[in-house]
């Protein structure tokens, strides 16, 4: 069984509108079908740095010209096509383009009535921006949204964005509902089997606040229900309680990662109905992580060793992954992301995995032969006035030294690049 991948966004900033989300679904499933059959559990939201404005522009780029575009590729003078991007093994789709012209809105309405499921890996706002903005387009009485993530990225979206002052609390109106997920724990969402893992995003520049400032915030929220001097009851609380966890604690998911920004990945697994006879098909899909290299832990290596079987028994479709930037800079200055280098030693060490798991065939001499991996959150590159000469296409740059190095590593993988407002079958 395959997946389609709609990239709502790709991109790693700092430009806004086209950052990271996609929509998953099984690949014999269509949009049509979603929306008039009312199948809900059918589609995954993971991430929400795009949404329905992103959505609303693909189906219009889909149904006036028939053809898969992004336009990041209008915006270097040495972009390519959007094929060029993409590994050959991998299917370039456009799934709105039979829908009626003229209507994008509407559509996308209709898609998102029947989305119910978000899985967010971190509450940075370049992953979870859109579905801020959206739930104020929500209709409730169609499917429930329901937002899964860590202990510490859930109660990071109640305290600081769906708080009311930030943003009204949609939780406490119902319009969005905020579930924890447990780590390295399966559960069942959607027609979906979810595992979350932990992954490390950078460190913390500053673990606890200055005296000062703990007193001034004190103060602060001591009058917070003052009004000169007055205080008014409030129809409704702007703060929910975060709810607990069966152990009472709030923190959880390994206590953060001791001081390490926490991050995730999912492994969705779509189980295939006993009338076909195939095997489990699987996608991972990582949040902003870093290289072990770079952060000292082992949080990357636990899920190859998680996976390893998988592919061994062909039953990853794809990796979808970040590789932030396109040349090599200083560890002190990735703030927890990867380079083409770092990406293609996590991928080395996946290899390993999957050699130390089966040493007695020659099939493992290239385990990741066929393996597809889509690059994501490339940032766009920053120039001095003086450096316009740098203002290149870091898409292309990074899939070139990516393949390059896959060569000299002897990986075999099929790497692609994501391009925000395509489709792909994997």
């Amino acid at each position: 069984m395959s997946f389609e991948i709609t990239i709502l966004g790709s991109s790693g900033g700092p430009l806004e509108g086209s950052t990271c989300s996609i929509l998953l679904k099984p690949a014999n499933i269509s949009y049509h079908d979603i929306i008039n059959d009312n199948l809900p559990d059918q589609v995954l939201c993971i991430d929400a740095g795009s949404g329905m404005g992103k959505l609303a522009e693909i189906i219009h780029q889909e149904t006036t010209t028939k053809t898969s575009y992004c336009n990041f590729l209008q915006y270097y003078p040495d972009c390519e096509t959007v094929s060029y991007y993409y590994h050959p093994n991998v299917t370039i789709t456009t799934p709105f383009s039979n829908f009626q012209p003229g209507r994008p809105i509407l559509h996308t309405q209709n898609i998102f009535n029947n989305l119910q499921n978000y899985l967010i890996s971190h509450s940075h706002l370049d992953h979870v921006c859109s579905v801020v903005i959206n739930s104020a387009g929500f209709n409730k009485n169609m499917s429930n949204k329901i937002l899964y993530g860590s202990h510490y990225t859930i109660n990071a979206m109640q305290q600081h964005l769906f708080n009311g002052k930030v943003w009204p609390n949609m939780p406490s109106f119902k319009i969005v509902n905020l579930n924890y997920l447990e780590s390295n724990r399966s559960e069942r969402i959607g027609i979906y089997t979810v595992k979350m893992f932990d992954l490390s995003h950078g460190e913390f520049n500053k673990l606890t606040e200055d005296k000062e400032d703990a007193q001034h915030h004190s103060n602060s929220n001591s009058n917070s229900n003052n009004i000169w001097g007055k205080r008014y009851d409030r129809r409704r609380s702007s703060i929910t309680t975060i709810p607990q966890n069966t152990s009472g604690l709030i923190i959880k998911n390994s206590e953060a990662l001791n001081h390490h920004y926490l991050s995730s990945a999912f492994l969705i697994t779509l189980e295939v109905p006993c009338t076909i006879k195939e095997p489990p098909s699987s996608i991972l899909v990582f949040g902003d992580f870093e290289s072990d290299l770079t952060s000292k832990l082992s949080r990357n290596l636990f899920i190859w060793k998680s996976i390893a079987p998988l592919i061994l028994r062909n039953q990853l479709k794809a990796i979808v992954l970040e590789c932030s930037n396109c040349k090599e800079i200083a560890a002190n200055e990735l703030y927890g992301h990867l380079t083409p280098k770092l990406l293609i030693y996590e991928l080395k060490q996946l290899a390993h995995e999957c050699k130390q798991l089966d040493t007695a065939t020659t099939s493992t001499e290239q385990p990741l032969l066929g393996l597809n991996v889509i690059v994501n959150h490339v940032k766009e590159p920053i120039a001095d006035p003086n450096q316009e000469s740098q203002l290149h296409d870091p898409r292309k740059r990074i899939l070139a030294e990516l393949n390059k190095l896959n060569e000299i590593e002897k990986l075999g993988c099929n790497i692609s690049i994501a391009l925000s407002g395509t489709s792909i079958i994997v």
